[in-house]
């Protein structure tokens, strides 16, 4: 069904098992592995390097969401994508408070119900898939959406 997002229940399995029996396999892998797999053939190897770490999962399975301050796509459309998913924001803390509030005050409207401040950021967090590719997407203005 168009527009559906797949939910791991009895009813989506027996979906799965039914169209089976007509001879449809589903087009999206079921297994987590795979499904990382056919991600991976089907993205540039830096986009999949920066976003293999997150996913529209958290939503369809209710885990809360941390969007960052550091994102290549504004909260307010991640918050749009997720219905009532629970959701945390992420600051990195900046020198001017104009700009840390109005983060907080975005993240408060998009309904964030906690915030995680980072105060460690005088070096890039250690993200291997990036070091490994020279790739750092603040360079090419991805990244910074917020």
């Amino acid at each position: 069904m168009p527009g559906r997002t797949p939910s791991p229940t009895p009813a989506r399995q027996t979906e799965i098992y039914l169209a089976g029996a007509r001879g449809v396999r589903p087009r999206v892998p079921v297994d987590a592995e795979r499904l990382q797999q056919a991600a991976q053939r089907a993205m540039s190897r830096e986009a999949f390097a920066h976003t293999a770490g997150g996913a529209r999962a958290a939503a369809s399975l209710g885990v809360p969401m941390v969007f960052s301050n550091q994102a290549s796509i504004p909260m307010e459309k991640c918050a749009a994508a997720m219905g009532a998913a629970p959701r945390w924001f992420q600051i990195y803390w900046s020198r001017d408070d104009e700009l840390v509030g109005s983060l907080v005050h975005r993240a408060e409207r998009c309904g964030c119900d906690a915030i995680v401040v980072t105060l460690d950021t005088t070096l890039l967090g250690w993200r291997t898939r990036d070091l490994e590719l020279g790739h750092l997407p603040f360079l090419l203005g991805k990244g910074i959406a917020q």
